[in-house]
């Protein structure tokens, strides 16, 4: 497999978890925002199970853990799940799998009218044909209290802006990683 199919096999596994861009290392603005403590125990949890129910293909709790207004924009619950299945299908003819994912940095948590926002850095893990990819996945965790959270997997600075305009100052989401290729 070309590095450039790489490139878009990796972009299509990040739409069928749950949004899509071309994003790497996250990085949130310090400035104009208010830093909070926020419960990271909870959030890592709560990010940890996002991450077990992609792996293991558990959509219904994947849009359980999804934030709702995403769910909404795309559509709603059956439209997004019928999304992700179908994703999910076509990689696998392919031989394209999610192997693992798992969190290696989680952002402080700035809050914004109300709303408290971290942006997390996944490890990705996909089986190819032609060998493991690995690469960097953002995914946008909201929370309203700081206990309980919500996720957007994959979204570039755009979507996030379009989602939620009132934090678009103060949360930056930098490009994906390329991935890089394991050969077998």
């Amino acid at each position: 497999m070309n590095k450039s199919l790489c490139v878009l096999v990796l972009a299509l596994i990040i739409l069928s978890q749950i949004g899509c861009g071309t994003k790497t290392q996250p990085k949130i603005e310090q400035s104009l925002v208010n830093i909070v403590k926020a419960d990271y125990s909870k959030l890592k949890m709560q990010a940890d199970e996002f991450n077990r129910a992609t792996v293991s293909k558990d959509f219904n709790k994947v849009v359980d853990w999804t934030h709702p207004k995403y769910v909404e924009q795309f559509g709603g619950r059956e439209k997004i799940l019928a999304a992700i299945k179908t994703g999910v299908e076509e990689y696998k003819a392919q031989g394209i799998e999610t192997v693992s994912l798992s969190i290696i940095q989680s952002g402080e948590a700035v809050q914004v009218k109300g709303q408290l926002f971290s942006v997390i850095l996944n490890n990705s893990t996909l089986k190819t044909p032609s060998g493991n990819m690995v690469g960097y996945i953002p995914i946008v965790a909201v929370s309203t209290d700081g206990a309980n959270w919500k996720f957007i997997s994959g979204l570039d600075q755009e979507r996030f802006n379009a989602l939620f305009p009132d934090a678009a100052d103060s949360v930056v989401i930098s490009d994906i990683s390329e991935p890089s290729l394991v050969e077998n």
